[in-house]
């Protein structure tokens, strides 16, 4: 998971339903195996999660989604971002414009700025998590 990791294929602010345990955490998409199957699994990083009730602090929770499910809220994201919603921290866009089939998603994804992560690999930073406009705000810790 780790290697996986240190190069994901996106990372942005978490939009899913359950905003009030999930509005301080990103989720890194990662291609990997599962039963033998091809999936994009989405990482969800530093959110406060419920178990039994209780609210627990959760570094990682990994899910895997069908590709379809994530490639669609990946677009999304790239397409918010685009109309001036900033969710996008990194996109790998070699590797998403191989993933996008949504032209209007494909047309955000060319526009992204951002700046070169590694010469050559695709990766790009678009947004820092620290920005004053990143969706992410970290919380204090006592």
């Amino acid at each position: 998971m780790p290697e996986k990791l240190a190069n994901p294929i996106a990372i942005i602010a978490s939009n899913t339903a359950n905003q009030d345990t999930r509005k301080n955490s990103v989720i890194a998409f990662i291609e990997m195996q599962n039963n033998g199957r091809q999936v994009i699994a989405p990482i969800h990083v530093n959110f406060e999660g419920r178990t039994n009730g209780e609210v627990v602090d959760v570094s990682l929770d990994a899910s895997t989604y069908g590709k379809q499910t994530s490639i669609v809220e990946l677009n999304q994201a790239i397409i918010n971002h685009s109309n001036g919603r900033p969710e996008v921290f990194y996109v790998n866009k070699k590797e998403v414009q191989n993933l996008l089939t949504d032209p209007a998603g494909l047309a955000a994804l060319k526009a992204l700025p951002g700046k070169e992560a590694n010469p050559g690999d695709g990766g790009f930073y678009v947004m820092n998590i620290a920005d004053t406009e990143s969706p992410v705000k970290s919380k204090s810790v006592s």
